[in-house]
């Protein structure tokens, strides 16, 4: 794009307000004469740049809160504004709640010792064999 702060692509979804959110995609040169500089906006809000400077496939990645709102209006602008040479490919693009696996919880080390005990184990007895 010749024309500054134009948005090559931009999408809508629904968001669950308060929640952590990841956006990431894959992104690829198609020409390295001049490199595309992808500026990632949620809600007019800036959560990334990415230089797609090579024609291997690269993760762009970026964490977000939507606070209140309901909704995420992704945009992505090139900021290279060249007039050639700034092709390039995006694959996968996705807006995901982050999520966390729940610890499990370890035993209390007197609960650990009660068990070891009560199955006979560091802390088992041994029998004595009476005298006939």
């Amino acid at each position: 794009a010749t024309s500054p702060n134009t948005i090559i692509w931009s999408s809508t979804a629904s968001v669950i307000p308060n929640t952590m959110y990841n956006l990431s995609g894959w992104l690829s040169a198609w020409t390295l004469s001049n490199p595309a500089v992808l500026h990632f906006l949620i809600n007019d809000e800036s959560v990334g740049t990415y230089t797609v400077d090579s024609s291997e496939w690269g993760l762009f990645t970026a964490y977000w809160n939507p606070g209140p709102s309901d909704v995420a209006n992704i945009k992505i602008v090139n900021f290279n504004n060249a007039a050639g040479g700034t092709d390039f490919a995006i694959d996968d693009m996705s807006l995901a709640v982050v999520t966390t696996p729940t610890p499990t919880p370890a035993p209390e080390p007197s609960s650990m010792i009660l068990g070891l005990m009560s199955r006979g184990g560091i802390f088992g007895s041994r029998r004595r064999k009476k005298a006939c």
